[in-house]
């Protein structure tokens, strides 16, 4: 009985260059869910009646849109792209 195993070693260099694919990957999922968490406060603040909640939603919907800008700067300096866009208000952030 004959076995042929054929197995693909990767490169150093490969598994560093999926690595940071994978991290590429992960911060655009960052930017997506920031994202939406930005709508949802949004959503909430709207909904306020209470003058404490109104005021602890807009701090929510400020530190939201400081981690999306820290996003959005960490991808600018990584190089990376996206196809699709989905910033409609955060454009204005």
């Amino acid at each position: 009985m004959k076995y042929n195993f054929d197995f693909d070693f990767e490169t150093k260099e490969e598994i560093l260059s999926h690595d940071d694919l994978c991290s590429d990957e992960r911060l655009l999922q960052d930017i997506r869910r920031v994202c939406r968490m930005i709508d949802d406060a949004y959503l909430r603040f709207q909904m306020q009646a209470d003058e404490d909640l109104v005021e602890a939603s807009i701090y929510e919907i400020e530190a939201l849109k400081a981690r999306y800008r820290y996003l959005i700067r960490l991808a600018k300096t990584k190089n990376i792209t996206c196809n699709t866009c989905v910033t409609t208000m955060y454009e204005k952030i």
